[in-house]
């Protein structure tokens, strides 16, 4: 399908770098993505599909002839998708990094926008930004696993289970298995379904951007045959692609997670890589798929009030090669709340060991 780039849809808020430096290296932001291979007959997974199945409550002025040239909204986005000290995004409009995203044109406009940044930062942040994780729930994680075969299944939902060697994935300095995110992602798509304060989730397989982005739109048509992603708050694509790193220049098989989320309230595809790149490709792909989608389930054109947003350069980083899939799924569970992003590298050996014990619980501490 021919992209179109001279849509307005496709106006990106800021321009997108060749190249960005990371702990890769130098990487490429339009990567291409090799074939997923399907589960292996001999693997117990085999019996099960591959196709498994408000509140942005703070009150932000935008205006109304163009949102996305707004400062203040743009800054409070920013505030809302970033992670660290509080006096970050306020260190970042300092320096100069929002004014590309923002492009405030007078001084009152520069000092208004700024003042929604002080406003927002000051307000309370939580202490902690995710439960602890107790001797108890380590106890619980030993036990679970205990005596178990690498294949024996540890964990059991509705039409997807994790075996031990999927959670072995979550031991320290270890590249996430697919089946502990598509699990994780389903725990965060069932607690939303149980609790209405909380915006209402669809969590797509990994397997589903492949299946697109090889085939088109018309190859995903009976993976959403049972629900309509337009009734849902947010839509969420984990995405396993290929990134070039010193040891393995040129990788054969898809060695990074990043997600992409298309927000139904706002209208807005988002696409998040810890390592802050961007994918024109990957958004392309999926704006071209939520055209067709609309089209099929809707029976009218999506609006041409939807927008593809960039914020790649304004959430938390991964410092090394193998936490991306940390990365990824916090972000899911940070958005599933509609929640300030309050996690930093410095919290992944945590956040694994809390991600294990909640796929064994099969239920989300939050």
């Amino acid at each position: 399908m021919e992209q179109n780039f001279n849509d307005d849809r496709f106006k990106l808020d800021k321009e997108t770098p060749e190249s960005i430096q990371s702990p890769y290296g130098d990487i490429q932001t339009n990567r291409n993505q090799n074939r997923y291979s399907a589960p292996s007959l001999n693997n117990p997974r085999a019996r099960y599909s591959t196709e498994y199945d408000h509140r942005f409550s703070t009150e932000i002025p935008v205006n109304a002839a163009h949102p996305q040239n707004d400062s203040a909204y743009k800054l409070e986005r920013i505030r809302q998708n970033i992670g660290g000290s509080n006096g970050a995004a306020l260190n970042r409009y300092s320096q100069g990094s929002t004014d590309a995203l923002c492009s405030p044109k007078t001084d009152k406009e520069k000092e208004n926008a700024k003042n929604v940044v002080t406003r927002a930062v000051s307000q309370k942040m939580p202490s902690d930004p995710f439960p602890k994780f107790t001797d108890e729930m380590s106890q619980f994680v030993k036990s679970s696993l205990a005596g178990k075969n690498a294949n024996d299944i540890v964990s059991e939902i509705p039409q997807m289970f994790v075996t031990k060697s999927d959670m072995e994935t979550l031991n320290e300095s270890t590249w996430i298995d697919g089946e502990v995110i598509n699990f994780y992602l389903k725990l965060i798509e069932m607690r939303s379904q149980t609790l209405s304060t909380m915006p209402r989730i669809k969590s797509l397989s990994s397997f589903f951007y492949t299946k697109l982005k090889e085939h088109g739109p018309n190859s995903v048509k009976r993976w959403t045959k049972k629900f309509n992603i337009f009734q849902s708050d947010l839509v969420f694509f984990p995405i396993n692609m290929i990134v070039p790193t010193p040891s393995e220049p040129f990788p054969k098989k898809p060695n990074h997670w990043t997600l992409a989320y298309a927000d139904m309230r706002r209208k807005r595809l988002c696409y998040l890589d810890s390592l802050g790149a961007y994918n024109t490709e990957c958004v392309t792909t999926l704006f071209e798929y939520l055209k067709a989608e609309h089209l099929l389930k809707q029976e009218k054109p999506l609006s041409q009030d939807w927008k593809i947003e960039s914020i790649a350069e304004n959430i938390p980083r991964q410092m090394n090669n193998f936490d991306c899939g940390i990365f990824a799924m916090t972000f899911a569970e940070y958005l599933s709340r509609d929640a300030v992003f309050a996690f930093t590298q410095k919290h992944a050996s945590t956040l694994r060991k809390l991600i294990a014990y909640q796929i064994l619980q099969k239920k989300l501490l939050l």
